[in-house]
């Protein structure tokens, strides 16, 4: 027996969604592949692999297959090779796009076996997820369905928003390593209600312009205060990017989950991929290794109803 899966990559805490909404990028993205073995063994290779565990209970893919594996009572010994396309501590989803793409090896390799359901990927997802950065589903939802996933803390299921036909985003990536947890822990467990309130408004204009796909009111959505003013500092460069990529032309401008990557929402390619390049130029004279590039939303990536 030998199976593959493959998820994209996401920008987590889309805009003012922090913990409750992500979207899927159409970018590179991690494969897992899982094979009958003498005994569990994890190998990684790709974008940063000497960063990634390859201990079992340590590797989110490993823990992810482990849920699925007694969940459904398989018995079989598995080796599982994670390929890395996103990048560790890029905060393009790295975590995520492994655990889902593990999960959906999964489906792969015992679907015909065993009724293996929406809810089961999702929670074997998240359970790798929160091995190494913490319990929330919102990349791991939208790596696995695709689209612009949102999700509500104590609930399982999750809502699958189509974006907008014409977005584009424009990605910097500043070649620093934050890590989640380290990223989570900087924001403050209580916030202003105001911030509060600015967030809850900010979600809604997303949802209505996303439905109507309007990307200019997307983008003036985009604004974050209960998460962004606190890990900006740890960005390189992060208000010179902003204003670049405002000023280029883009509608709106956010960290991707816990940084250091940032994103543009722009209207069609052409347009964010002038954009990218207004933030690979900001880089390129602060002489700060970056990569920047434009992608549109990964919409229906796994053929099952979210849960």
């Amino acid at each position: 027996m030998e199976a593959t899966g493959h998820a994209p990559g996401t920008v987590g805490n889309f805009g003012p969604g922090f913990d409750v909404m992500s979207l899927a990028l159409a970018i590179r993205g991690d494969s897992v592949r899982l094979a009958e073995a003498a005994e569990d063994r994890v190998t990684v290779s790709g974008i940063g692999a000497a960063d990634i565990p390859a201990d079992w209970r340590r590797n989110c893919a490993a823990v992810a297959v482990e849920h699925l594996r007694r969940r459904f009572g398989v018995k079989d010994a598995l080796h599982v090779h994670v390929e890395k396309g996103v990048p560790p501590g890029s905060g393009l989803g790295s975590s995520a796009s492994s655990s889902a793409a593990a999960a959906k090896a999964f489906l792969a390799a015992y679907g015909k076996r065993h009724a293996i359901g929406a809810a089961d990927l999702l929670a074997a997802a998240a359970a790798g997820e929160a091995a190494v950065s913490g319990s929330h589903r919102d990349d791991v939802s939208a790596a696995l369905f695709g689209g612009l996933a949102l999700v509500c803390p104590g609930r399982d299921d999750v809502v699958r928003v189509e974006p907008p036909q014409t977005l584009y985003l424009a990605v910097v990536r500043p070649h620093v390593k934050l890590e989640t947890r380290r990223m989570r822990a900087v924001v403050p467990r209580s916030v202003p209600m105001e911030a509060v309130v600015a967030n809850m408004a900010r979600v809604a204009r997303v949802v209505d312009a996303c439905h109507r796909g309007d990307v200019v009111a997307l983008g003036a959505a985009m604004d974050d205060a209960l998460a962004a003013p606190h890990r900006a500092a740890f960005i390189p460069r992060h208000a010179e990017a902003r204003a670049a990529a405002l000023a280029s032309g883009a509608h709106g401008f956010a960290i991707s989950g816990s940084g250091p990557s940032m994103f543009a929402v722009c209207d069609f390619k052409t347009q964010a991929e002038s954009v990218a390049r207004a933030l690979a130029d900001v880089y390129r004279e602060a002489g700060v290794p970056a990569d920047a590039f434009a992608a549109p939303p990964a919409r229906e990536v796994l053929p099952v109803a979210a849960p």
